[in-house]
């Protein structure tokens, strides 16, 4: 049979989307991930593997990310218990030197606090780590630890942080070759196997998939009980026929069998590789601690990388400082196309069109992008600026650069924005000076207005003359 070619649009139309509000008392994304599997995955098929991605993800309109992810995993599966989509979020100096996130922040890019940087560890076979560009379904997480977990400084002991791997890491099978890096940026978008979920259900006080899930993932793909070793271990001389762990991994095992060439030793049965990689897991026991007898089946956590410019559209929008970026780099891709399209001879239709939607040389009219609302009033290539829909009124001489300007929105005389987001019906006066903030939807500023780093919420009202950086404003 003659497969068919899918596209975003194919999907648009065929895709099903299902709402389901979580009770109040769940606590992290693994266990609404474990919420979600007893309500919808009975009603469907529960062999595919799942994609799981945070609700404030930003992604480029004709974006393949989430593709390439899909395709790494697959091609790894039946071993792959996870795939990571990694964003490379590093940047160079003129001299190639790797800036620091607070150098990255003075250049108008996004910077990263402590705790949400990474080391990060990907190994690959003798074919070394594969094009950006391109899936790389076999690098390898073997290392995946935070920068404050490994600089916290002992109190009173003076000595110098390190980073501790285990050496039989680099002696696993397929292992050869290492790379550590720490502007890799995890985007909190994973590619799981169906038995996880079985995995998080064995697992009840697991929370969170990115600080339990993961490490544990990442530590016990080394161990030579494979998948057995991430189940809660029931031993020989305590186990029950009725327990629901046991059986969850007899279900797991069970759906292997006719994908991989399994083998079946005893608990008593030791072989070199089983010695050379005993581990002593979270909870201080052995990781060869004697249970019946289960099948060996080896797993992997693997990373799908994304070149630069696929992760420039590539982030989460988690924080006011990751908003404004992202606002930023969607206004600029917006532009992009915009001038793409002007420059294109071979398309008089978007000449003609571009020549119709504004009588200035630096304003286009906004192409059918998703991302855009189709009422976009004007896009200012010169200045990265957007204005949308109609009712949004300017004053004279006033100067907006890298924002993003919502409908029905009033900017008086002689103002100037830099890098602002500026919600529907805002009401702006005379003479304000407005920068890196959000203006919240019916909020309102005086006149003589000078704010820097703000956040102003719905309905909020700032006085005339105020003068503030760093603050909050809220409907009172």
């Amino acid at each position: 049979k003659k497969k068919k070619k899918a596209t975003i649009f194919h999907y648009k139309k065929t895709l099903k989307i299902s709402i389901l509000s979580l009770p109040f008392t769940c606590a992290g994304s693994a266990e609404a991930l474990v919420h979600l599997s007893e309500e919808l995955l009975p009603k469907s098929n529960n062999n595919s593997p799942l994609l799981v991605m945070p609700g404030d993800l930003i992604l480029e309109p004709s974006s393949s990310v989430l593709g390439k992810l899909a395709n790494a995993h697959r091609k790894g599966l039946p071993t792959t218990a996870a795939t990571v989509l990694l964003a490379d979020i590093g940047e160079e100096d003129e001299n190639g030197l790797p800036l620091k996130e607070s150098s990255k922040a003075k250049k108008g890019g996004i910077a990263r606090e402590d705790e949400d940087i990474e080391f990060i560890g990907l190994a690959t076979n003798n074919d070394g780590i594969s094009s950006s560009s391109s899936s790389a379904p076999n690098n390898r997480i073997i290392l995946k630890q935070s920068k404050y977990d490994v600089e916290e400084e002992e109190e009173n002991t003076g000595s110098t942080p390190k980073l501790a791997i285990p050496k039989f890491r680099f002696h696993a099978a397929n292992v050869s070759q290492m790379t550590i890096r720490m502007d890799w940026n995890d985007v909190h978008v994973y590619a799981l196997s169906p038995w996880v979920l079985k995995l998080l259900a064995a697992r009840p006080a697991m929370k969170e998939i990115q600080k339990e899930l993961l490490p544990l993932l990442i530590s016990r793909q080394f161990r030579s009980k494979g998948i057995a070793s991430t189940f809660p271990q029931v031993k020989k001389e305590k186990k029950n026929d009725d327990n629901d762990d046991d059986l969850l991994l007899d279900q797991v095992i069970a759906g292997f069998e006719e994908k991989l060439s399994i083998t079946t030793i005893s608990s008593s049965s030791s072989s070199p590789e089983t010695s050379s990689t005993t581990e002593e897991d979270d909870d201080g026991h052995d990781g060869n601690t004697n249970i019946h007898t289960k099948r060996i089946i080896p797993f992997s956590v693997s990373a799908q990388t994304l070149s630069r410019p696929e992760s420039k559209l590539t982030l989460r929008a988690c924080t006011i400082q990751s908003y404004l970026y992202a606002c930023r780099e969607m206004v600029a891709y917006a532009v992009k196309q915009v001038k793409s399209s002007n420059s294109d001879n071979t398309s008089q239709n978007v000449n003609n069109n571009a020549k119709k939607g504004s009588d200035d040389d630096s304003s286009s009219k906004v192409p059918n992008i998703m991302c855009f609302p189709k009422d976009v009033l004007k896009l200012d290539t010169k200045n990265n600026s957007i204005l949308l829909a109609s009712g949004t009124t300017v004053g004279d001489k006033v100067l907006v650069k890298s924002c993003t300007i919502g409908r029905n929105v009033q900017l008086g005389n002689r103002c100037r924005l830099n890098n602002v987001v500026v919600m529907d019906n805002v009401v702006i006066g005379d003479n304000c000076i407005l920068q890196n903030s959000v203006l919240a939807a019916d909020s309102k500023i005086g006149d003589n207005c000078n704010l820097n780093d703000c956040q102003l919420g719905p309905g909020s009202c700032v006085s005339t003359g105020t003068k503030s950086k760093g603050e909050s404003f809220m409907k009172e």
